[in-house]
């Protein structure tokens, strides 16, 4: 089963939070081309799987949002699979089956490469291998070894979340509710650079022998801009940025 998590600050700003979340479960329930592209990416998620829908409208901290998914998703064992989804990406039915499918297969986590918003295109993703695995079995998808990737669209299984809170007891915060979670989001300024919540959980928190893969078949959307996943390993990335970062 399928827990999915999605962060809508902006409509939360909009419409105020108890609000935003009835009207982003009516868009799941009913998606057209004016729906958020999360709410499209949820509607397809679940016509393949049984899922939950955590949905957080009031978060003023992108690190802490996400910290929050995976903690809820870790309190539900029930569930193997937790895919993010930020509020301006989507991805066709296919791809969705692809990236739920590699983190089941390989236990770990799976990136959905996605264009990021900058002036030259630049894809936000550091691969570590050349060759990519079939997904699936021959005639599947493809997914290749990463280092790190941007936090759009992502899948891990609960054999990674569960390696983080072994790891690093340390980030074990109490949260606003009372209740104890984890902070494997939580932003870092090292080597002279402040590093996004997303590039410092894969290289800091996230173990080493916890599999990272990123698919490479398929098509992206983020903020509009279409990304065959086929042609990221040809494609500028963020590799040359991420040295700096010190790795655990």
């Amino acid at each position: 089963m399928i827990f999915v998590s999605t962060s809508i600050y902006a409509l939360g700003r909009e419409l105020g939070p108890d609000a935003a979340t009835e009207e982003l479960r009516r868009q799941v329930n009913e998606p057209t081309d004016q729906s958020l592209s999360c709410a499209r990416t949820v509607a397809r998620l679940r016509t393949f799987d049984d899922l939950a829908h955590h949905i957080d409208a009031a978060a003023t901290s992108i690190g802490r949002a996400r910290s929050r998914a995976m903690s809820e998703f870790r309190a539900r064992p029930d569930f193997d699979v937790w895919v993010s989804c930020d509020d301006d990406v989507e991805a066709d039915i296919q791809t969705l089956k692809w990236l739920v499918q590699a983190v089941r297969e390989s236990r770990g986590v799976c990136v959905v490469p996605c264009w990021l918003r900058r002036t030259e295109p630049i894809v936000n993703l550091v691969l570590t291998e050349a060759v990519a695995r079939p997904i699936g079995g021959p005639g599947g998808g493809l997914a290749i070894g990463c280092r790190a990737g941007g936090f759009g669209l992502v899948a891990m299984h609960q054999d990674a979340v569960s390696a983080v809170y072994d790891a690093h007891p340390e980030l074990l915060f109490l949260d606003e509710d009372g209740k104890e979670k984890l902070g494997a989001f939580v932003e870092v300024v090292e080597g002279g650079k402040w590093w996004t919540e997303d590039l410092t959980f894969f290289l800091k928190w996230l173990p080493q022998d916890v599999r990272r893969e990123a698919l490479v078949t398929g098509r992206s959307v983020h903020d509009g801009r279409l990304l065959n996943l086929e042609e990221v390993p040809a494609l500028p990335r963020i590799a040359s940025e991420v040295p700096r970062l010190v790795v655990t």
